[in-house]
């Protein structure tokens, strides 16, 4: 049985024939092994901060002040605002959302790619 989220690159296969593999395939099953392992990581988020992550990825790009209103407009029962920037520094520290390094109202959440560059 083989491991879960690993790929396996057979030669014929994966070269078409060759007994090389080239840097387009190892770009491709790179980005698709980044890509299992951000929803895995997903997956096992608590519930809150997976909502956060959501509204951020729904929007692109999302002020403070917009986020945490669609955030108590989506729960019954939203966290504590030291709660929820505690969660926002997680998901920052996880490299699933960044923000523009600005406090207060200027402050702006984005989602990011696999290179922990903002997307979109």
């Amino acid at each position: 049985m083989e491991p879960t989220g690993l790929v396996t690159l057979d030669r014929d296969t994966a070269a078409g024939g060759l007994d090389q593999i080239g840097v387009d395939d190892l770009d491709q099953h790179s980005r698709a092994a980044q890509e299992s392992l951000f929803e895995d990581a997903k997956g096992n988020l608590g519930t809150h901060k997976r909502l956060l992550l959501d509204i951020v990825q729904a929007a692109g790009e999302i002020s403070g002040s917009e986020l945490r209103a669609e955030y108590e407009n989506r729960t019954g029962s939203p966290n504590s605002g030291s709660t929820r920037r505690r969660m926002l520094n997680s998901l920052k520290s996880y490299n699933m959302i960044a923000d523009n390094g600005r406090s207060g109202p200027a402050r702006r959440y984005y989602t990011v790619d696999e290179s922990g560059w903002k997307s979109g």
